[in-house]
């Protein structure tokens, strides 16, 4: 019986879940509403928003934001931070950055933060930073309008002015940032379910002729 349930076990290992691709789980970048968050506006340090993830994924692989710069071509850096929500701002999960981001005079730039690989719930929170920008440059993130994977507050987003991660009041339909993320999910293929149930079957019948 040992070869049976030998069998048994390699086939249930055969259907284990493997991570499969599940694409967007957040995408704001239909429909720009020609509005920006201006960092210095605020004497922002940080700028962001909570979101409700859809698809199926919650292991992110990468996030996208949106910047306008209303002044002079220069180069910048860019901090992502990502932290649970519910709805408020609660434990930090990941920082990001990317360095010398170059952006033109009066120009837009999507910046893509790549390898993030992250676990998260349903609900998180994202806040954008900016850092060694050149002089001249005056940089802001964009508003689009309305998500079309996930949810968002139309009239809330988020700003730190040194005391921490705030709501800040935005007008109906304003209130939502520029924001693409991508995961992956872990899932039985239907194939693998029908191996695990055969494995478990030959497992208990090697264990009834014992």
């Amino acid at each position: 019986m040992k070869s049976l349930t030998c069998i048994a076990f390699l086939l249930a290992a055969l259907a284990a879940p493997t991570p499969a691709l599940s694409g967007l789980v957040y995408d704001n970048s239909t429909t720009d509403t020609l509005q920006t968050y201006i960092y210095s506006a605020g004497a922002y340090t940080q700028i962001g928003d909570v979101v409700e993830l859809g698809g199926t994924g919650r292991t992110l692989t990468d996030a996208s934001v949106q910047f306008f710069n209303n002044g002079s071509a220069g180069t910048f850096d860019a901090v992502l931070r990502l932290y649970e929500a519910s709805p408020t701002v609660g434990a930090l999960l990941g920082t990001y950055q990317l360095s010398g981001l170059s952006i033109g005079g009066f120009d837009i730039l999507t910046a893509t933060f790549g390898g993030l690989n992250l676990a998260v719930p349903d609900q998180i929170a994202f806040a954008v930073e900016v850092a060694n920008v050149a002089s001249g440059l005056d940089l802001g993130l964009n508003v689009f309008q309305p998500p079309s994977v996930g949810t968002s507050s139309d009239d809330r987003f988020l700003v730190n002015a040194g005391s921490g991660l705030v709501d800040a009041v935005a007008a109906a339909g304003e209130g939502n940032l520029y924001f693409v993320a991508n995961a992956v999910g872990t899932v039985p293929e239907p194939a693998a379910l029908g191996l695990a149930a055969l494995g478990f079957a030959l497992a208990m019948r090697a264990t009834r002729r014992r």
